[in-house]
């Protein structure tokens, strides 16, 4: 079992600063800090075994992505939340969650559908998805054309080139799939509960379909703009309606501790996918995730 590395001094610095600036949630600061480093500690431990990136298989290429994908997007959310910008975090938390999703189901989709095709498909999707791009461009001039209006610039998004290797290889997508999409499950709740169904025993208190149904569908109100969003932005009384155009700390609270849930899912597969020997739990703990308690014993 790796060593337990305690928290660097780039992330205490942040620490000292939050203490100032964000009282009322350090501690959710902390703990989101804790996992965000726990996945830094699997970020030195991938390097010091010195994986070669072309031997990955299908699996640990696939997890690799979702992993750096999912913690950039984490650090995004942590400086938008330090900025007082949680509406805009909230966002990401969707495109977090539905990673943590996809990551789960592909890992998992020998046990839920007898094979892992799917796991190649969606390497190979790129073309279908280019092509659907490549498509709509073209549509688009064409509408422009017929209503006498300017056409955009570039007059095709790709070469005629790569156009055409697109659509043959969107073909060639859907005869070997019989489908258009990677999944066989089409949409990230279908997926959710397939996972959710196979209660997978190191993931304990991982419910997708929940966290589906909840973070996500709450979410995707920002991501859209409906007008059920609003209540972030706007405050009505009898008399007048406020807009908030600055910072806030709304939402932050929400914002944190939902992210660090989904993130700790995230490093226990990583770590679990490429061997890495980290003990999560103890290595999250040890990084501060339950400092605030012993500072409130102290009290």
């Amino acid at each position: 079992m790796r060593k337990l590395i305690q928290l660097d001094n780039v992330w205490e610095k942040e620490l000292d600063e939050l203490s100032n600036t964000h009282k009322d949630n350090l501690a959710n600061f902390r703990k989101l800090i804790s996992v965000l480093h726990t996945s830094e500690v699997l970020i030195d431990t991938f390097n010091k075994k010195k994986i070669n990136p072309y031997d990955l298989d299908q699996l640990q290429f696939i997890i690799s992505y979702y992993f750096t994908h999912t913690y950039h997007q984490s650090l995004a959310i942590y400086h938008l939340s330090k900025l007082g910008l949680g509406s805009s975090g909230l966002i990401l938390v969707r495109a977090v969650m539905e990673s943590l999703v996809n990551m789960s189901y592909l890992w998992q989709v020998k046990k839920i559908n007898g094979n892992d095709e799917e796991r190649l498909a969606w390497i190979e999707y790129v073309n279908v998805s280019r092509h659907k791009m490549d498509q709509a461009w073209k549509n688009m001039q064409s509408h422009r054309r017929k209503n006498s209006r300017a056409l955009a610039v570039p007059a095709e998004i790709f070469t005629n080139e790569n156009s055409f290797s697109f659509e043959e290889k969107a073909k060639d997508f859907k005869n070997k799939y019989q489908r258009t999409d990677w999944s066989k499950l089409k949409n990230v709740e279908m997926r959710a509960r397939a996972v959710d169904d196979l209660q997978i025993s190191i993931l304990p208190g991982m419910d997708l379909e929940e966290m589906y149904n909840t973070v996500y569908r709450w979410s995707s109100e920002y991501v859209h703009g409906l007008s059920s969003s609003s209540e972030m932005y706007m405050t009505g009384t009898e008399k007048e309606l406020l807009v908030h155009f600055g910072v806030s700390n709304k939402n932050i609270d929400i914002v944190l501790p939902l992210l660090t849930r989904v993130m700790t899912f995230v490093v226990v597969i990583v770590n679990h996918i490429f061997n890495l020997d980290v003990n999560i739990s103890e290595q999250i703990i040890t990084a501060g995730f339950n400092n605030d308690k012993k500072e409130n014993k102290n009290e």
